[in-house]
């Protein structure tokens, strides 16, 4: 918020796929990616808050929460995309995607 000098965490709702396909300029066909980790933001504001990591081992999705590690279903990874209300209790937000390429030789 340039105008007060003071910043603001943005809690836009960004969707993000569990699998990526992107079109390669140098070659014919399409690579693939699959997400493995998504690091996510816990809390309200820019200045303050806790970050955890979301991975995927073996096909199971574990939330690394620091000395806390517990499984979590597939389906929980999307309640990191944001919330669809600027106002809303949800403060934890996916802040950094890892994919990794599936279909590579």
């Amino acid at each position: 918020m340039e105008q007060l000098g003071r910043y603001k965490k943005l809690s836009y709702r960004v969707v993000f796929p569990l699998e990526l396909r992107l079109s390669d300029t140098d070659e014919e066909a399409d690579i693939e990616y699959s997400l493995f980790a998504v690091v996510v933001h816990v809390g309200s504001g820019p200045n303050h808050g806790h970050y955890v990591c979301l991975v995927k081992n073996h096909n199971h999705w574990l939330c690394f929460d620091d000395e806390t590690v517990e499984a979590v279903d597939e389906s929980s990874v999307q309640t990191f995309f944001g919330s669809t209300q600027d106002f809303n209790n949800n403060t934890d937000h996916g802040y950094i995607l890892f994919y990794e390429s599936i279909n590579r030789n």
